[in-house]
C-alpha cells in the first residue's frame, strides 16, 4: 500500500467516524464504544494480550484504532498514528493486518480447530505523514474518544460490538 491510499485511509475512517457520532439526530448513531475491562478475564484476556502482541508493532501515541473482527471471516485491523522520536516532522501512520482472523486462535465455538498463533503474519504498510495531518488526526482521535459510550448491548454481537480505542 503507498502512502497516499493508507494516509486517505486513516483520515477518512476518523472523518466519517467522527462526523457520524455527532449526529444525534439518529436513533441508532454510530459510535466508539470504550473496552469494558470487567469483562477482560479468561478467552477474552488472551484474545486482547494476542492482539496486542502481533497488532501493536509501533506506538499509537497520537491515535490508535483497532478493528475487531464481527460475524463474518474478516481479520482484526490495527492504525496507529505516532512520532517516531523527538525529531520535529517525524510522523507516521502504520496498518497492521493478521494473514488469518487471530479470533480464530482460541474460536469461541469449541467445536472450531484452534490455529496456532506462531503460523499467522501479519502485513505491516507504514507511510510518513506531515505534521499538520498527524496532529489534525489526533485532534479529531481525541474527540472521538470523548465521545465515546460503554456498550450498550455487552451481549450483543456483530454490528456496534467490533471497535475497540486507544489513544495514550
Amino acid at each position: 500500500m503507498t502512502k497516499g491510499p493508507l494516509l486517505a485511509a486513516v483520515v477518512g475512517i476518523l472523518a466519517i467516524q467522527s462526523a457520524i457520532a455527532r449526529d444525534r439526530q439518529t436513533l441508532r448513531a454510530d459510535y466508539l464504544i470504550l473496552p469494558d475491562l470487567k469483562l477482560e478475564v479468561g478467552a477474552n484476556a488472551r484474545y486482547t494480550k494476542l492482539y496486542e502482541r502481533k497488532l501493536f508493532v509501533t506506538p499509537g501515541n497520537l491515535a490508535r484504532f483497532v478493528l475487531l473482527p464481527g460475524p463474518l471471516a474478516q481479520t482484526e485491523i490495527a492504525f496507529s498514528v505516532y512520532q517516531r522520536g523527538e525529531r520535529q516532522g517525524d510522523y507516521w501512520v502504520t496498518l497492521t493486518e493478521p494473514t488469518r482472523r487471530l479470533a480464530d486462535c482460541d474460536p469461541i465455538d469449541s467445536a472450531l480447530p484452534k490455529v496456532n498463533p506462531s503460523t499467522i503474519r501479519v502485513r505491516r504498510h507504514d507511510a510518513q505523514l506531515p505534521e499538520s495531518a498527524a496532529l489534525a488526526v489526533h485532534e479529531l482521535w481525541v474527540t472521538m474518544l470523548q465521545q465515546a459510550r460503554p456498550d450498550p448491548c455487552k451481549d450483543c454481537f456483530g454490528e456496534g460490538t467490533t471497535g475497540r480505542e486507544q489513544s495514550d
